[in-house]
């Protein structure tokens, strides 16, 4: 019997009766097992063929007991669900309409656990308590998949991936250096960049409104951690939506003469590897050229165009229900080859999550697409609002950390398609669930 396998169910014997007795644990728990895609790492890295099973069944089971030895209710539950709802109601009607039925079938086959992981951890986050536990994991798989991260790179161990935590691979950086590019426990590093983006809103949060010496060391610290593994995926996407997030989150603490401190980790990154530059500025450069007509300078950059200009022909020739979900992949060579676009030579996805839903569900799947975002957004702001009105400014503060973080995760979505969702939908179900949180009573174990 496989040795992980017989740890994993060790492991969850041992935390069950922890977590039926403490709820909070069991939310930071999940919360950081879930961002460090542990499952993934189980079952792809360790060879855990049941580590979905297990902790989603684990999760499961806590739900259905808690209403027993707390009192939780679905109370709060029916913005998630509405939107939730017409996400479906738009990836059903792209199925019908599918040129390939078959194809998208088993593409959301393999979504749907993202979904069932996020409704869980939604029915889980009740009250306050549960939230901050819920953030707190966020925060502590951050900081510890970047310190993994700094040490490969600072120590140039390219074969050590820390239990599938810290994987990575020598890279193009830009010109003709090649460095180790890290990509966490998945397979690229602009998606690992993606999943520390919440971390590193949440850390500077923190960071801002300390009270206490010590809260703003341990702030500036996890900050400035996560910050150096952002910049060391060389992500030119991630780098912009984690400045999206910093910028938002100091104008609303109206403190963006920090600015110049978190500068510093960039600064001295891109003194000390030049190529680093030379990556972010090939970008401006061929961001110029296109605007005055000419091709694209980099290769990487002209690749992704052609993609986003395939996706957005087949939204101009499919506008009501798309393609058929998750079926763009297959149809990009012949698309792109039909109407002259660059071809790269291989099947290849959108690599923008808001284009690729166009080509794949058209307008109606975009809409309800959106309508979920806003309706996330929408609900953190109305639970900082609550938690205001009731003078808990410090769930206020966590909250629009929070939605600064799931802004630079919408925003990276640009540039990326959801080939990893479980962080994506991770953050959807905390925004969603800070409704509930907010201004809840807090939940006592029930005697």
């Amino acid at each position: 019997m496989n040795s992980g396998l017989l740890v994993l169910g060790a492991s969850i014997v041992l935390a069950v009766p922890v977590f039926l007795r403490h709820p909070a644990r069991a939310v930071f728990a999940f919360a950081f097992l879930l961002l460090l895609h542990a499952n993934l790492v189980l079952s792809k890295d360790l060879h855990v063929g049941l580590a979905d099973p297990m902790l989603f069944g684990t999760m499961l089971g806590l739900v259905a007991c808690y209403p027993l030895l707390h009192g939780d209710t679905p109370r709060g539950s029916g913005r998630f669900l509405a939107a939730c709802g017409l996400w479906l109601a738009g990836v059903l009607n792209s199925y019908v309409w599918s040129t390939g039925q078959g194809v998208s079938l088993s593409v959301l086959t393999d979504f749907l656990p993202n979904l069932l992981y996020a409704g869980v951890l939604f029915l889980m986050v009740t009250d306050r308590p549960r939230m901050i536990a819920a953030l707190s994991g966020v925060v502590a798989a951050s900081v510890l998949l970047s310190v993994l991260t700094i040490l490969k790179v600072a120590l140039g161990l390219q074969d050590l991936d820390f239990f599938g935590l810290a994987k990575g691979a020598v890279d193009h950086i830009a010109s003709d250096v090649d460095a180790i590019r890290p990509t966490g426990p998945v397979e690229d590093p602009n998606y690992y960049c993606q999943i520390l983006l919440p971390g590193f809103g949440l850390a500077l949060g923190a960071f801002l409104v300390a009270r206490t010496a010590g809260e703003r060391l341990a702030g500036c610290v996890a900050t400035l951690v996560i910050l150096g593994a952002i910049m060391l995926t060389a992500s030119r996407g991630g780098i912009l939506a984690a400045a999206v997030t910093m910028i938002t989150l100091l104008f609303l603490h109206r403190k963006l003469r920090y600015l110049a401190v978190l500068m510093v980790p960039v600064v001295t990154l891109l003194y000390a590897v030049p190529s680093y530059y030379e990556r972010l500025a090939s970008l401006t450069t061929s961001t110029v050229a296109l605007a005055s007509g000419q091709t694209a300078t980099e290769s990487s950059v002209s690749g992704r165009l052609a993609e986003m200009a395939t996706a957005a022909i087949l939204f101009v020739e499919h506008p009501f229900a798309g393609i058929g979900y998750g079926t763009f992949e297959s149809r990009y060579q012949d698309i792109s080859a039909n109407h002259d676009v660059v071809l790269r030579g291989e099947d290849r996805s959108a690599h923008s999550l808001y284009l690729e839903t166009a080509a794949e569900q058209g307008v109606v799947g975009l809409a309800a697409l959106l309508f979920l975002l806003g309706a996330s957004l929408r609900a953190v702001q109305l639970a900082a609002r609550r938690a205001a009105g009731q003078g808990d400014g410090a769930l206020m503060n966590a909250l629009l950390a929070l939605a600064a973080g799931a802004l630079g995760v919408f925003v990276s979505s640009i540039f990326l398609h959801d080939a990893y969702a479980q962080h994506f939908w991770l953050v959807l179900a905390l925004l969603f669930a800070a409704e509930k949180a907010a201004g809840a009573k807090t939940i006592v174990m029930q005697r």
